[in-house]
């Protein structure tokens, strides 16, 4: 059973982790105008891996690789047939031909060393439409000269990587005369860069039906788009080196990522494991969203504070920006760095103003960023331009005086919009039942009015008194503030 610390952690982690799969999908509704930007590929084909790249905008048919600006470091991947993790160094050219092709060749060096290891050569490829998909066809070519064709299948990463790095101190291990249930197991960003990590794990394991205290594993992946993982376990582990394929996911049912790994080395060996402890920075931003509601064109801007902190381990900074396309109605106010902030410091506070300048809709995003890290996190803003601002005449009672019993006597009210945006609300009457609303020769129980500035709208109220005596009743308007008035009347 998880103690209340792991509950608490696997809390807090999966409810930053379901709020970035949610600005993962909004970031896949987008559209582009061109291939630059950041793209994120599967390898199929003849190879398995992954890659991220970043492209500039192209000129005269030629685009360069650039530094990917998620993590601002190379682009970088990893391939099977290589079996090896690659950088791809900024300034190497592509090209773009007429019919839309994208052809070239990229070196791919080590990591650490920059010394080459092999080559990514494209022959073809085509984007859609939108620019939200690539697909590329072409070869890697490793140090022996032997060609293997690779398909990569791209798309747009998030604004966002979740955070899918934690911990489990009672992760299965599993695999050929192999068996554990007390293998403690964490998941690293790695020096690359997201979504590239790290892995490790030790503890109890029986081999071979002999029981060993401090059995050891260690290595690395990188995950592609599909939420598969390709990588290298280390020949330092206890089960020597090898490929290593798998999943790293946040299942729906959950939401608390989810690693299963199977390495091919000297024997097969399995990782399971739901990563419930934080291993990392955890940003935390409340509220997760706000509406500014409805503003005047003419008003003083208004503010809403944002409170940052770390809920994770170590230190975490970043910066609160505008994603494109935000509406330029809503801006940042001071500060807006948020710098080593530790686990249990006070919150940092960002603040957002809303001036509209016109009446209308608003809305925007604003990237609350990990510096160098995974868990970056969206939030939404919203607001209008233009409040509707309701104005009843006459400012008082709506008096009927004297009217002989069986007969009726109509008299109005009249709703204006005095604000600068659109009114909508509607009119209902309690009290006696002897007044009611008119709307043409028939009574109803309400009438609804959707006004813009300065439009006026008459609403009719009959008083049919049945017996002598006074009447009373009160007739309630929404919208625009709301007001109510007072029927009065005495059947004679």
């Amino acid at each position: 059973m998880a103690t209340p610390r792991f509950r608490k952690a696997a809390s807090l982690l999966a409810a930053l982790a379901a709020a970035l799969f949610a600005g993962s999908a909004r970031a896949q509704s987008e559209t582009h105008t061109g291939l630059a930007g950041i793209w994120w590929f599967g390898l199929g084909g003849g190879d398995a891996g992954a890659l991220l790249i970043e492209f500039s905008e192209p000129s005269g048919g030629v685009f360069a690789v650039r530094d990917v600006e998620m993590t601002g470091k190379p682009s970088f991947g990893f391939s099977r047939s290589l079996a090896a993790f690659f950088r791809v160094n900024a300034g190497q050219l592509l090209s773009l031909d007429s019919k839309g092709q994208v052809t070239g060749t990229l070196e791919l060096t080590a990591p650490g060393t920059d010394l080459p290891i092999g080559e990514l050569v494209l022959e073809r490829g085509r984007p859609s439409p939108a620019f939200t998909r690539l697909k590329l066809r072409g070869s890697i070519m490793g140090e022996d000269g032997l060609p293997v064709l690779v398909q990569l299948n791209g798309r747009r990463p998030p604004l966002t990587f979740p955070v899918l790095t934690g911990r489990n101190p009672t992760a299965r291990l599993s695999g050929s005369g192999v068996h554990s249930r007390a293998f403690d197991v964490s998941v690293r960003t790695s020096d690359l860069g997201v979504p590239a990590y790290d892995f490790d794990g030790e503890g109890p394991a029986e081999i071979d039906q002999v029981e060993q205290p401090d059995a050891f594993v260690q290595g690395s992946f990188v995950l592609a788009p599909n939420s598969r993982l390709f990588g290298l376990l280390e020949q330092s582990s206890d089960f020597g080196g090898g490929d290593v394929t798998g999943r790293l996911r946040l299942p729906e049912a959950t939401e608390i990522p989810q690693l299963n790994v199977t390495a091919q080395a000297s024997r097969p060996v399995s990782l399971a494991a739901g990563l419930i402890e934080p291993v990392e920075p955890v940003l935390s931003v409340q509220p997760t969203s706000f509406d500014f509601g409805a503003v005047r064109v003419d008003a003083a801007p208004l503010t809403h504070t944002f409170e940052v902190q770390n809920i994770g381990v170590g230190t975490l900074s970043g910066e609160a920006s505008f994603v494109s396309g935000s509406s330029l109605d809503f801006s940042l106010v001071g500060s807006t760095t948020y710098t080593n902030l530790a686990p249990g410091d006070p919150p940092v506070e960002i603040e957002v103003a809303f001036d509209p300048s016109a009446a209308g809709a608003k809305s925007a995003q604003i990237l609350f960023s990990v510096t160098a890290g995974a868990g970056s996190k969206v939030v939404a803003v919203t607001g209008s331009g233009g409040v509707g601002e309701i104005s009843i005449d006459p400012s008082g009672d709506l008096a009927f005086a004297d009217v002989a019993v069986g007969q009726t006597k109509d008299l109005a009210f009249t709703v204006t919009n005095t604000g600068d945006g659109p009114l909508q609300g509607s009119v209902t009457l309690s009290g006696s039942s002897e007044f009611t609303l008119r709307s043409g020769a028939v009574s109803v129980p309400s009438i609804s009015y959707d006004l813009d500035p300065q439009e006026a709208q008459q609403i009719s109220v009959r008083f049919a008194p049945s017996a002598i005596g006074q009447k009373t009743g009160t007739a309630t308007f929404t919208g625009g503030g709301g007001a109510t008035r007072a029927l009065t009347g005495r059947g004679i």
